[in-house]
């Protein structure tokens, strides 16, 4: 047979736990809230870095030289003008402070195969406004998210029938 008396001491003593799990489970929540913020500014990013290398892969051409001689070549300058104005269009926050924060860099690579005659890297770092953290004193109010993407310039034959 089981006693089922209790003892003297032990009357309440779950009830201790209960603010300290409740706690537990709004820190949790304060957390994914945050993590969540950061991974859309990280996928904000990486469609950001995508559309504008897309962009500046086709719209950096340098006309000069493809109607000299019908080579495929990107224009550093008008390349740089491209990310930027595709970036800027997007109204995007976060986006915005890496424009602002100059922290977009370009890279061009004009290779010598003919029909993928250049590729443009766009990367993005940036840094993301957390919702939750900023009351905890002693962490960061912003978390940093990186979003690289590289388009590739290709050049197949025209198809001309209807």
């Amino acid at each position: 047979m089981v006693d089922r008396r209790r003892r003297r001491g032990d009357r309440g003593s779950a009830v201790v736990f209960v603010p300290a799990a409740v706690l537990i489970l709004l820190m949790l929540g304060a957390l994914a809230v945050d993590l969540t913020v950061a991974y859309l500014a990280r996928h904000q990013l990486d469609d950001a870095a995508a559309s504008a290398a897309n962009d500046a892969v086709t719209a950096g051409l340098d006309l000069a030289a493809f109607d000299a001689d019908g080579r495929y070549q990107l224009d550093e300058a008008r390349v740089d003008a491209v990310v930027l104005h595709s970036l800027a269009a997007r109204h995007d926050p976060v986006v915005d402070r890496a424009i602002a924060e100059e922290t977009i860099s370009v890279v061009i690579v004009q290779n010598g195969d003919p029909t993928r005659p250049a590729e443009v890297t766009v990367t993005i770092r940036s840094r993301a406004d957390l919702v939750f953290m900023k009351a905890v004193p002693g962490l960061s109010s912003t978390m940093g998210v990186t979003a690289t993407a590289t388009a590739t310039a290709v050049v197949g034959p025209i198809d001309e029938t209807p």
